[in-house]
């Protein structure tokens, strides 16, 4: 096959744009549609994940190990909305790569290592969730466990992302030599070397995540619902015996029980769902480039603009279950403040 079709249709695979659209370094419709969808998703995450940052550490259990768990789950999500989606637009709006070579190695690491740690740390926190069901009388070991869990998933972040140095650089246009792209086409002698890196990256970005998470939650459903049907005798014997408990004696814990499954339920749904999308169409353009093609360019870039949206999606679901509110709300309220004035027209005053 001519060099040159080989290296558009790399160029093809990771952004894909069509190349004659690219040497104009014009944005076509398409970009624009996928650059203001980039923009609301950025809004979006840079609100939700700092007004859920603000309220971890004013919170008054930031020292406790959830909110350990959460922060550093934000601070992963930070990067990924500040770093992954505007460079993600400011791409897609110039059509070339500017910044030279050693821009070009750096961001695509920290693109990759900002999607790594959110789903480590996805993990530690469902670890530390079926510790804290199944041994709930290990506390003292608890916040020291979840400290080594969160520094083994920084560790493994960046190893895992540390190649994209490698696997990236700065390469001219085979035609036209005054544009450049960052891109990673000639960096393996063979496609079953390229196959591997790719399935290998995925593996450890999304479907080992996916299976530590699913298993952690299926276990923590069924200790809950043996507890449950244990609770029932006990309750059963108690009032045969004439020892009569009140019934609001058992809401708290009810409550707190189906708090818990519908948090493991939409933890586990939300980052599938976000996800899969990605992983499946990868996959099917690893294995079958020719079909996969076939598949509309913007269909494509919604898939990965849906796998970075569960950094933003991520504040909403565990903010909704481990946060005061109130303190969320608030901090939306004077983030939303311009001039002096809400969006509703009335006054906003801020208090320190």
């Amino acid at each position: 096959m001519n060099k040159t079709v080989d290296f558009w249709d790399y160029f093809n695979m990771d952004f894909t744009i069509n190349s004659t659209e690219v040497v104009d370094s014009v944005p076509t419709a398409e970009q624009e549609f996928v650059v203001g969808v980039y923009s609301v998703l950025f809004i979006i995450g840079s609100m939700g994940n700092v007004a859920v940052f603000i309220a971890l550490i004013r919170s008054r259990r930031r020292k406790s190990r959830v909110n350990l768990l959460m922060t550093h789950l934000v601070v992963a999500d930070l990067i990924v909305t500040f770093i992954v989606i505007p460079l993600e637009i400011g791409w897609r709006t110039t059509n070339a790569w500017l910044a030279g070579n050693g821009a070009c190695k750096f961001f695509l690491v920290l693109r990759a290592f900002g999607l790594y740690l959110s789903s480590n740390v996805l993990v530690c926190i469902s670890l530390d969730r079926f510790f804290a069901v199944l041994y709930p009388l290990r506390l003292a070991i608890a916040r020291k466990r979840s400290k080594t869990m969160l520094s083994i998933a920084w560790i493994v972040a960046f190893l895992c992302s540390a190649p994209q140095s490698l696997v990236f650089r700065v390469m001219h246009h085979p035609t036209v030599p005054d544009f450049e792209q960052c891109v990673s086409f000639g960096a393996f002698s063979n496609q079953h070397q390229e196959l591997a890196y790719n399935v290998a990256c995925l593996l450890a970005m999304y479907f080992i995540p996916l299976a530590i998470i699913t298993i952690c939650y299926a276990c923590i459903f069924f200790e809950i619902s043996k507890n449950a049907k244990d609770m029932s005798g006990k309750c059963l014997q108690s009032d045969q015996g004439r020892i009569q408990l009140r019934r609001s004696d058992h809401r708290p814990l009810a409550r707190a029980r189906r708090r818990t499954l519908r948090m493991t339920v939409t933890i586990v749904s939300v980052f599938a769902c976000c996800w899969l999308p990605y992983a499946t169409m990868t996959l099917w353009y690893m294995f079958d480039r020719k079909s996969a093609m076939n598949v509309s360019a913007r269909i494509q870039d919604l898939f990965f603009i849906m796998a970075v949206s569960n950094s933003c999606v991520d504040p909403l679901v565990y903010g909704s279950f481990t946060l005061d509110m109130n303190i969320i709300q608030m901090i939306l309220k004077k983030v939303l403040c311009i001039h002096g004035e809400n969006l509703d027209g009335e006054y906003c005053y801020l208090y320190d």
